[in-house]
C-alpha cells in the first residue's frame, strides 16, 4: 500500500511539474483567455520531433545553467522513481522489455497531455531523457535486489 501511495504521489508531482509548473493565476488566465483559442496545430508547430535537438541546444548555449539542470537533469531524475516503483509493484514490469515500454508510454502520456492542453511543449528529447531516467531507476532496483538477494 505504501508503494502504491508513493506511485500516486509521484504521478501527482509529475503532473504538477509538467503541466502546472506556472503559478495558479497564470494557469487560470490561460484557460480563461487563451485556451479557447488554442488549436492542436499550434502544439504541433511548437513541438520538437528531432532527437537530441533540445538537449544539444541546451548544452551548447552558454549562460543557462539553471535551465540545463531543470530540463535535462530534471527529466532524468523525475522518472528515476518510476524505475524503482514499477518493478516493485507489478510483476510484469520486472521484465526489462515490459518495463521500458511501460515507462516510455507513461512519458508519452505526459508529453501528449502537454501537446493537447498547450500547457507545455511536446519534445522527443523529453521522451528520451525520461526513458533513460526510468531505465536508471530500473537498473538501481535490479542492483539493490541482487545485493539483498530478493527477486525484484
Amino acid at each position: 500500500i505504501l508503494l502504491i501511495m508513493i506511485l500516486i504521489f509521484w504521478f501527482i508531482l509529475m503532473i504538477k511539474f509538467t503541466l502546472f509548473k506556472h503559478q495558479w493565476y497564470v494557469i487560470q488566465n490561460y484557460f480563461r483567455d487563451d485556451y479557447p483559442f488554442y488549436e492542436l496545430k499550434d502544439g504541433w508547430l511548437r513541438a520538437n520531433f528531432v532527437p537530441f535537438k533540445t538537449i544539444l541546444q541546451i548544452i551548447n548555449t552558454p549562460g543557462i545553467f539553471e535551465y540545463r539542470i531543470n530540463n535535462n537533469l530534471g527529466n532524468l531524475l523525475g522518472f528515476t522513481p518510476l524505475g524503482l516503483l514499477l518493478p516493485a509493484l507489478f510483476k510484469t514490469c520486472k521484465k526489462a522489455s515490459v518495463f521500458i515500454t511501460t515507462a516510455f508510454c507513461i512519458s508519452l502520456f505526459f508529453e501528449t497531455l502537454q501537446l493537447i492542453t498547450g500547457l507545455g511543449i511536446f519534445d522527443i528529447d523529453d521522451l528520451i531523457l525520461n526513458s533513460i531516467g526510468a531505465w536508471a531507476g530500473f537498473f538501481i532496483m535490479k542492483l539493490i535486489s541482487r545485493q539483498l538477494r530478493v527477486s525484484i
